[in-house]
């Protein structure tokens, strides 16, 4: 057995139930990049965070791709896919109208759809 699989083993056992803030359920590209720079003051830095959000962002892609054929080893991909394949447990999410992360009435769509009973 692997270390890592013992230590997921063990996180499983005591994790009862899953706090989401900003609710990343539906994030886009631009909203990744706007949450990273909505309190930069100087434009020109702002600029170039968002670029180096952006080439980032497509080299993880084209790395994915190269490695499996696939975008569905992406980490965002692999995280939600753990979400939705982890056991039952409480969950909240924590978002609103004014969160720049996600859209809200997607993000209350997802939370009615996948709730689940502990």
């Amino acid at each position: 057995m692997r270390v890592d699989n013992v230590a997921s083993d063990i996180c499983k056992a005591l994790v009862h139930g899953v706090i989401f803030d900003s609710c990343p359920v539906f994030m886009s590209i631009r909203a990744g990049a706007g949450a990273l720079t909505v309190n930069m003051k100087n434009p020109v830095t702002g600029a170039l965070a968002r670029f180096s959000f952006y080439v980032a962002t497509a080299g993880m892609w084209l790395a994915s791709f190269l490695a499996n054929g696939s975008l569905a080893n992406i980490p965002a991909n692999v995280f939600w896919r753990a979400v939705r394949q982890a056991p039952p447990r409480r969950e909240l999410y924590l978002y609103s109208d004014s969160d720049s992360l996600c859209d809200a009435s997607k993000a209350g769509a997802y939370t009615r759809s996948h709730s689940r009973s502990t």
